[in-house]
């Protein structure tokens, strides 16, 4: 495990640590929030928000692949979760954000092993308030639609059609475009603040409202089904 002081962020004098850890392995999860612990003596927010996709027919998906993603997707984000937990019980206060997905809602097609990991975090994050409630933590989460992040990219590059692609993403969103990075951090900055002090158990779409529109049947070319 590694970690690195940052710079204070400008103006606000805020410090900030970079610890690069396998979430994969427990113990190194375990250590990353006892870093934080050591550096600032408490955690009041957690943001978990990490994962993986890709698209495959489920009969050509083998039970490796499978049990990769749903470990990166899902098991990374509830030892997080867990650790996270430990350390605001201390205060009896702090807020947890799950990244989940539209597609916990609505599913695209090929996309089974994606779809299940992260109608799973939507659960959890149910589950989780349940649990974390009665010690004064709240937990939600938000759902992303097409985000304009380095898999998003790759994914469209891999199609063989990324224009069509890409203006398919976009089409699906009621305002156009596809979301930045920093629609999803500010949806997630919300969650985490206490102007959301009484939010707990629930999820927030942060896709164009993609979601609010009715299904009008197939286009003319779909490229998660091509």
């Amino acid at each position: 495990m590694k970690q690195k002081m940052l710079p204070k962020h400008s103006g606000l004098g805020h410090r900030a640590i970079d610890i690069a850890a396998d979430l994969l392995v427990e113990n190194e999860v375990a250590g990353l929030f006892d870093q934080v612990m050591k550096q600032f003596g408490r955690i009041d927010g957690a943001f978990c928000n990490a994962g993986i996709g890709y698209q495959q027919d489920v009969e050509e998906t083998d039970g490796s692949a499978f049990d990769r993603l749903m470990a990166v997707n899902v098991r990374s984000v509830f030892l997080c979760c867990k650790y996270a937990f430990r350390a605001m019980r201390e205060t009896r206060s702090g807020a947890i954000v799950i990244t989940s997905s539209r597609a916990a809602l609505a599913a695209y097609p090929l996309m089974s092993p994606y779809i299940a990991s992260k109608g799973a975090l939507l659960s959890m994050t149910r589950a989780l308030a349940v649990d974390f409630g009665s010690h004064g933590i709240r937990v939600n989460a938000v759902l992303p639609g097409a985000t304009e992040t380095p898999m998003f990219r790759e994914e469209v590059e891999a199609s063989g059609r990324p224009l069509e692609m890409r203006a398919y993403f976009q089409g699906q969103s009621l305002l156009g475009g596809v979301a930045q990075p920093c629609d999803i951090a500010a949806a997630a900055a919300f969650l985490l603040s206490d102007s959301a002090r009484f939010i707990s158990g629930t999820s927030l779409a942060v896709d164009g409202g993609c979601l609010a529109r009715l299904y009008e049947g197939p286009s003319s070319w779909n490229p998660m089904s091509s």
